[in-house]
């Protein structure tokens, strides 16, 4: 699908794990947080608003309280919880970030984590798209880093450089489905995560 536009920025927000986050209207209760900063945005916008702190209590409250999800570990700056029926394991951050830290496609590294998708697909201006096909076609892979600077948006990427061997890889059963406007490609990026987090991405 095509991204939609960062609340705060109104530049594309790229679907990239530990990059960005979808806060839901549902979520806001007797306006709190403001339903008008719902959306899409890229967690460095979101980290320099002060209606994020409401955003990661909303997020706390829809997760454990409603949701039923158990409490794992409270740090400074995180929640971690668990959803036993799915086994998947989050991070919800103060300033409304959410990570998955355990679930399907994910492995992790001794600093971060690995997380693969099989199907990933981008729908934007034909120029664009047209690039990344040709670098699939030809090499096989396109970097995400490049993905971001063809649109714009590398700067708005939380510590870039840790995004350097994260790519895109031709997929042949996508390809068949390729327009001129879309293209489908798997994905294999890394997501750095801070100190506190990792023992619970490792641990079971």
């Amino acid at each position: 699908m095509r991204p939609l536009s960062c609340v705060a920025c109104g530049l594309p927000v790229l679907d990239l794990p530990g990059q960005t986050v979808v806060l839901q209207p549902y979520l806001s209760e007797a306006g709190i947080p403001p339903v008008d900063t719902a959306g899409e945005w890229h967690l460095s916008c979101l980290s320099t608003v002060p209606v994020a702190e409401q955003w990661g209590r909303a997020h706390l409250h829809s997760f454990v309280e409603v949701r039923g999800f158990d409490l794992v570990a409270r740090t400074p700056e995180w929640t971690v919880v668990d959803n036993q029926r799915t086994g998947d394991r989050l991070a919800l951050g103060r300033l409304g970030a959410v990570l998955t830290l355990r679930g399907r496609g994910i492995r992790w590294l001794p600093v971060g984590l690995r997380v693969t998708s099989r199907e990933y697909w981008l729908e934007w201006d034909q120029p664009v798209i047209a690039r990344i096909q040709a670098e699939l076609r030809g090499s096989g892979t396109i970097g995400v880093l490049e993905v971001a600077e063809l649109m714009g948006i590398r700067h708005r990427l939380t510590e870039p450089d840790t995004l350097l061997d994260s790519v895109f890889e031709s997929s042949p059963e996508l390809t068949e489905d390729w327009t001129p406007t879309a293209v489908g490609a798997m994905l294999d990026a890394f997501v750095a995560l801070p100190a506190e987090l990792r023992p619970f991405a490792q641990s079971g």
